[in-house]
């Protein structure tokens, strides 16, 4: 299984799946990576999505 993990500015809004489909995003094999990748956003004050 492949995780995703898209990121934006704090205070942007939700996507859709479609929307999804044209952002750039990390992935991820590991969900405990894709975790980790994800609190190292938070530290940046920056939003995550999985």
């Amino acid at each position: 299984m492949h995780y995703h993990v898209y990121s934006g500015p704090k205070g942007s809004p939700d996507v859709s799946q479609l929307e999804k489909s044209q952002l750039l995003f990390k992935e991820f094999t590991v969900l405990d990576d894709a975790l980790s990748w994800a609190r190292h956003l938070e530290g940046k004050r920056a939003v995550f999505r999985c």
